[in-house]
């Protein structure tokens, strides 16, 4: 509970429900300042593995990387072991592995980061993987120009950086929009939290703090052609709940909200309740589209009543 100003006490953050729908957008938009900060200052590049989706060290393989993932193999094996397929698995197995998997700490969990970066210097060797070249290969510092994609790679003329911000907008929208990957790939509609924390992992190089992911996330809503559908009540349009992001790296990592009326009366659930931030909805044109021919194919088959929903 916290006191507000005029006195009286209340809840924080919806009762901390609001605070867990920007969760995942918290987790993108740390790990995109991070990007930035690695890529303008070490001059690190980063590309996403096909093998898990994430945006990794574009210096280190994936062989380097599957070897040093421990807990991740451990759990995959687990996986195998109880009769799963780790790329098909659902949550509630991957949480029955990780429990089956998870040991007490070691010795070396507690070392000095001397001791276990020799540790780990010493397994990359057995590997094949020469540590000193895969860290300047991955720093590359200063004084190495980063490839195309990293933040100081930014052109310095005002018609090439026209050109740099159309080729990100344009690549944010196409990952907006995938049909794999996208907003709408396996749900219909999505809320402006939801879109923050997609354009914020679409960012290659990061960006330089909340306010950057915010314009570029209106701007690539606008230039996907997103359709915005009717705002509930009272909704607010802020990342309020993870700006402390751009000055701190320890923020804390869903969805709430109120039961509508939809079309041919059908109950619906609203994703974004009036009173959370970023709850304004959006869906796709196809989707509308789709659903104009749903609906219009029932009311053909009497199913229901025409000018209905």
């Amino acid at each position: 509970m916290t006191r507000g100003s005029d006195g009286g006490w209340s809840t924080v953050a919806a009762g901390g429900r609001d605070l867990m729908r920007h969760a995942p957008a918290a987790d993108h938009v740390l790990k995109a300042l991070v990007r930035r900060r690695l890529a303008e200052q070490f001059g690190v590049e980063f590309a996403r593995s096909e093998r898990t989706g994430a945006w990794e060290v574009a210096a280190i393989g994936d062989a380097t990387l599957r070897a040093f993932s421990k807990r991740g193999a451990s759990i995959e094996a687990m996986l195998r072991d109880l009769g799963f397929d780790p790329a098909l698995a659902t949550r509630r197995a991957e949480d029955l592995a990780a429990a089956q998997t998870r040991h007490d700490k070691t010795e070396h969990t507690a070392a000095p980061d001397a001791t276990l970066r020799s540790i780990w210097q010493a397994e990359a060797r057995t590997l094949g993987v020469d540590p000193d070249r895969l860290a300047a290969a991955a720093l590359p510092g200063a004084a190495v120009l980063p490839g195309a994609g990293a933040a100081s790679s930014r052109p310095a003329g005002e018609d090439e950086q026209a050109e740099w911000q159309a080729e990100l907008l344009a690549g944010v929208v196409g990952r907006l929009t995938d049909p794999e990957h996208g907003l709408t790939s396996g749900r219909r509609r999505f809320t402006r939290v939801d879109a923050l924390a997609a354009v914020a992992d679409a960012l290659p190089a990061g960006a330089a703090d909340v306010a950057e992911i915010e314009q570029l996330c209106d701007r690539a809503l606008a230039a996907a052609g997103i359709v915005a559908l009717p705002d509930p009540p009272g909704a607010r349009e802020t990342l309020a709940p993870v700006a402390g992001l751009e000055r701190s790296a320890a923020q804390a990592q869903g969805e709430d909200g109120q039961v509508l009326a939809g079309a041919g009366n059908a109950a619906r659930r609203q994703i974004g309740a009036g009173h959370m931030a970023n709850a304004a909805r959006f869906t796709t044109a196809d989707v509308v589209a789709a659903e104009r021919v749903i609906l219009s194919a029932a009311a053909g088959s009497g199913l229901v009543r025409a000018g209905r929903g």
